[in-house]
């Protein structure tokens, strides 16, 4: 009797689940007033006027807000933690003849057979693996949790052996740590900051602590949670604030790592274009906080975090397990910058791809012996050494040749002459070493001029651009649209999907999507009736606005400045007063340590004549400078 009436009471709750009503999904009203409690920017009207939720999001523009459904929302929860697979527990990649064995994970399957790295999985159940992809070969190897899988290995000693496996569960962590086989790097690889991410670091610090140099390879992080980034920086660098968040209505919020340092020792990381959010937050702060130097590719350049939004917070909005991510603030960090657009700009522009060998020419370790044929470079406020025996070997001669070429001109370099050091410069050690390959990034027309640091350091950032035979001429004056794209590509704006905006501006135009972009920025505007004047030449004043509003867009002493310019700016009034607030901010709104103005301008402006056309080296020297004051480049 008490069978039946459980099977009753069953039939009864499939009932009313199936006669209850749904429950209530986001509506259209609900999205509009949670974006406005929550979101960074004003709202555009036609968002507002949108009557559903795809529209809404669609017209906001934003790619980072959206709306999750519950199957969406687990999965990005899963995103930012270690990953359970089912399978013999390797990390391979193919290779001509299968799969090559990188790693094995501890207590796997795998591991309890003895395979390791450098062993190459050649066939599975009978079936050649030669020619498949990565991906099919691993397909082959997963399965049920028990179940049994035949494979045949190759060893490295050419050696073949048939295993067989029972397939288990195996935790495939988001951080992993390794000792370099030189016995002295520690190696992360961390592809997300997770609840478990802090653990991560801290155990593989503490497994290696015999390491004196560690280099964590973010080049596939695509971010994760701030407060986790926060807390693992401070394995590196300790107690203290790691980075500032910046609402829609100007309130900040800082974060601050509580964690103890388990290292001393400087770090290299590793950046892609594919490193972003909050893996941008660590880059950021290790370079701000000279936690050693980033070698890579510039970052994606996603500075705003988003407020993840479940019933915990909105209930009567989010019912169903779903939720909302809302771009809701800006970062910046400790040194004001931004990474918004502009991204981290490491300390060696180099190939993403070759970033981990270039890394490895590095050492702190000072030759104790003798100085001779050894280098000290002094990069991210620490002084790293490289043995030249190793550098110019056959291997490492192409990466060791790129980090020349990446090697901005200010940069402290020295030669061992056995007994001390003596200062050199890049191309003095290119010529001494005959090393092949060395292409250093600098025009051909600026040495001499006033403009030659700012110009090649611009341009070995890639950062500035010339022209086809390698000159800048940097006397040359400056059309509108000149300017728009020499914006765009300093600051790495992104490029319109749609076409101009003014009606003299032809869509088809090559500087139609950079007006564009340096409109939706903030930087430029039209002249009025629709018009931009796009061959029309740039005044010394018009240049001075423009890269004011840069320098408020770009850093957060500049844009605390802006919205406190003062009655009385002291500026000439030969300037038209829509440029007065904009030279005040580059030329008198900063103070340097004894409290004295801190200029970005290339001359004094009752010096300059406003009216007189702008040239290209002057506008690299402006952005020279004011890229070095903020230390968004240091040398």
């Amino acid at each position: 009797m008490k069978r039946l009436w459980k099977r009753i009471l069953a039939v009864m709750l499939v009932a009313a689940l199936c006669l209850a009503p749904a429950a209530q999904a986001l509506t259209t009203d609900q999205l509009k007033d949670l974006l406005g409690k929550y979101y960074i920017n004003d709202i555009p009207q036609a968002a507002l006027d949108a009557e559903t939720i795809e529209e809404v999001i669609q017209a906001l523009g934003d790619p980072y807000t959206m709306y999750l459904t519950p199957e969406e929302y687990a999965a990005f929860q899963a995103s930012m933690s270690d990953q359970e697979v089912v399978g013999i527990g390797i990390s391979a990649v193919a290779c001509d003849d299968g799969l090559s064995i990188v790693g094995v994970y501890d207590g796997a399957p795998a591991q309890k057979l003895g395979l390791v790295g450098g062993d190459t999985i050649i066939s599975v159940e009978g079936k050649s693996a030669a020619g498949q992809t990565a991906e099919v070969i691993t397909g082959w190897l997963k399965g049920e949790a028990g179940s049994k899988v035949t494979f045949v290995v190759r060893h490295a000693d050419g050696t073949e052996e048939t295993y067989t496996a029972t397939r288990a569960k195996v935790v495939i962590p988001s951080t992993t740590t390794e000792m370099l086989e030189d016995g002295t790097t520690g190696y992360i690889v961390c592809n997300t900051f997770g609840a478990e991410t802090l653990g991560h670091f801290t155990e593989g610090t503490q497994a290696y602590d015999d390491a004196n140099l560690w280099v964590v390879d973010l080049r596939q992080n695509g971010g994760g949670d701030v407060y986790a980034v926060t807390q693992t920086l401070g394995v590196f660098l300790g107690e203290g604030t790691m980075v500032y968040l910046r609402d829609g209505e100007g309130a900040y919020f800082r974060y601050v790592s509580q964690q103890d340092r388990t290292t001393l020792y400087p770090t290299i990381v590793l950046t892609s274009g594919g490193t972003a959010s909050s893996a941008e937050i660590f880059s950021l702060a290790m370079k701000d906080k000279n936690g050693g130097m980033v070698i890579g590719s510039n970052t994606f350049g996603k500075g705003v975090a988003q407020v993840v939004l479940t019933g915990a917070q909105e209930p009567e909005a989010l019912t169903d397990g779903d939720a909302l991510r809302i771009t809701a603030y800006q970062y910046y960090g400790v040194s004001g910058n931004t990474a918004q657009n502009i991204g981290v700009i490491p300390d060696l522009l180099v190939d993403t791809n070759h970033a981990d060998e270039i890394a490895s020419l590095f050492s702190v370790n000072e030759p104790w012996q003798s100085t001779e044929g050894w280098l000290r470079v002094h990069l991210g406020g620490w002084r790293w050494y490289i043995d030249l025996s190793k550098a110019m070997g056959e291997e490492m001669a192409p990466y060791f040749a790129e980090m020349l070429s990446a090697l901005p001109p200010a940069v402290d370099i020295f030669a061992g002459d056995g007994e001390g050091w003596v200062k050199s410069t890049p191309a003095q050690i290119a010529a001494n070493t005959q090393v092949k390959n060395y292409a250093p990034r600098v025009f051909s027309d600026v040495a001499g001029t006033n403009y030659e640091l700012a110009a090649n350091t611009l341009c070995t950032y890639g950062m500035l651009r010339g022209y086809a035979d390698g000159t800048f001429h940097p006397d040359n004056g400056l059309t509108r649209a000149e300017l728009c794209a020499l914006l765009t590509q300093t600051m790495r704006l992104r490029l319109p999907e749609t076409g101009a905006t003014f009606s003299d501006v032809a869509k088809d135009s090559w500087y139609a999507p950079y007006i564009q972009a340096a409109q939706a920025a903030g930087y430029v505007s039209g002249v009025g009736n629709g018009r931009f004047a796009p061959q029309g030449k740039v005044t010394q004043e018009q240049m001075m606005t423009v890269l004011g509003r840069l320098a408020a867009d770009l850093n957060l002493n500049f844009l605390g400045a802006s919205n406190a310019v003062p009655e009385d700016t002291g500026i000439s009034s030969k300037y038209s007063t829509w440029a007065q607030p904009w030279v005040w901010l580059l030329e008198k709104s900063q103070k340097n340590i004894l409290g004295q103005p801190l200029s970005m301008l290339y001359a004094s402006s009752d010096s300059i004549d406003p009216k007189a056309p702008a040239t290209r080296g002057q506008t690299a020297q402006i952005l020279y400078t004011l890229f070095t004051a903020v230390e968004l480049l240091k040398y």
